[in-house]
This record gives structure tokens, C-alpha cells and sequence, in this order.
């Protein structure tokens, strides 16, 4: 279920979408994102199915206007059925989402899992917890494309 739901957004603004199974990690990023001066709109969703839904706009975000496509997508790896990987893959598998910025964010300090996320696609790799100074630097950089 999402943290919260979104209202109606001029595009310009840059949706980020945050893609994570744990409640905890998506008010971290939320409080994370809430310190900086970015003024992006956020929308959460809890698992892969959601986010592949989200971005197909099927389901409950089948309202472009009240579901916008992202400008950035935050992804955690490791989630069960639909993984993070999974996500990233489908992302790079639709041409509309070519250019479209994805950050996985994991506790995972795996060298293997990073080399993974860079090979399936994903534009950066960080570990969390992340502190507000790194993410705001990260996420206005890419934001600002």
C-alpha cells in the first residue's frame, strides 16, 4: 500500500517514485527528501508489482493526470517476487523509459549486487542509510536532466 497518495502534478516538477518493501525505508527517504531543498513531488509504492503497475499506468494508476510518469525512480534491490532487479530490467526493456533515471537504493554492500544493478541498467548504486547531504547532491543532479 503507498505511503501516501498523490495529488495532481505539473510533469515539470519531476515525480520521484520510490519502489521500496519496508515502511521504514520509505519515510527515511521521505524525511531524507523533506530536508532538502528539492520540492519534487514523492509517491511510494510497496512492492514490484505495484511499481511495473505504476508505470504502465494499469490498475489504480491508470489516471495519468493523478499518476504521473516519474522522473526519477528509486529502487530498492532486494524485495521478494518482483526484486529490484526485475524492476530495473523492465524499466530498460521499454523504450519510453530509456532516459529515465533509476537509483537503487540497498543495504546490500555486495559487490556483486552493485555490478548487477549497473548491468541491468540503474544509473547509480548507494547503500543505505543514506545521509541527506548525498542524496539531495544525487537526486537534484539527476532531477535537473
Amino acid at each position: 500500500m503507498p505511503s501516501s497518495n498523490p495529488k495532481p502534478t505539473d510533469p515539470s516538477q519531476g515525480l520521484v517514485l520510490v519502489v521500496d518493501d519496508e515502511n521504514q525505508s520509505i519515510e527515511a527517504i521521505r524525511r531524507d527528501l523533506a530536508r532538502t531543498d528539492l520540492i519534487n513531488p514523492v509517491f511510494s509504492v510497496s512492492s514490484g508489482k505495484e511499481a511495473i503497475e505504476y508505470l504502465e499506468g494499469t490498475g489504480r494508476f491508470k489516471d495519468r493526470f493523478a499518476f504521473p510518469l516519474p522522473s526519477l525512480l528509486l529502487v530498492d534491490w532486494r524485495m521478494p517476487v518482483i526484486s529490484g532487479q526485475d524492476i530495473v530490467r523492465f524499466v530498460r526493456s521499454q523504450l519510453k523509459f530509456v532516459s529515465l533515471p533509476i537509483v537503487v537504493l540497498t543495504a546490500s554492500t555486495d559487490l556483486d549486487d552493485m555490478r548487477d544493478a549497473y548491468n541491468a541498467g540503474a544509473t547509480s548504486f548507494l547503500v543505505k542509510p543514506l545521509s541527506t547531504y548525498n542524496i539531495a547532491r544525487l537526486l537534484g543532479g539527476l532531477l535537473a536532466r
